[in-house]
């Protein structure tokens, strides 16, 4: 998990966590179980860009940040202000530049996170549950009649589903 409840309320201040948990009235403490509700979902749209990398990833400040600021997106998504777009938009960018490799990932100590092992170019990679692409191109579906079904191609194999 890339961030938590507590990372948010420590991040944005206790009133505003309120506000942003809850439209219809400011709670003197956050509505926790609304943020935590929200993580899950930020943390989802964040594995979307992270296919390249080797799961788990743990420690990594940015993914934290990410988190954080999609969340926040999230439960204010009716009425957020523009620091709380320019965040949320900042993000998507940088983890669209991360997906394509134009930036990297690095853990809290600076190291570099570990990338999906590029000796086996046609390796299939998920993130979660969430199918996020093939490293050479895609996979091209493909009826074949001689096996019954659908056949996923790669450059050099094919892959039965």
């Amino acid at each position: 998990m890339y961030a938590t409840v507590d990372d948010y309320i420590r991040q944005f201040s206790e009133g505003e966590s309120a506000e942003l948990s809850d439209m219809d009235y400011a709670l003197p403490t956050a509505d926790r179980s609304r943020i935590a509700a929200t993580i899950p979902l930020a943390i989802s749209e964040v594995n979307t860009f992270l296919g390249r990398f080797k799961h788990p990833i743990n420690n990594c400040p940015y993914l934290n940040w990410a988190t954080l600021a999609i969340t926040r997106m999230m439960l204010h998504s009716v009425d957020a202000s523009e620091k709380i777009v320019q965040d949320y938009e900042n993000v998507i960018e940088r983890l669209e530049s991360i997906q394509s490799g134009k930036s990297t990932l690095s853990d809290a100590t600076g190291l570099p996170i570990d990338t999906v092992d590029s000796a086996k170019p046609n390796q299939t990679y998920y993130s979660g549950s969430m199918y996020t692409g093939h490293r050479k191109g895609g996979l091209q579906p493909r009826y074949n009649s001689a096996l019954g079904g659908f056949v996923y191609e790669t450059k050099s194999s094919d892959r039965r589903c």
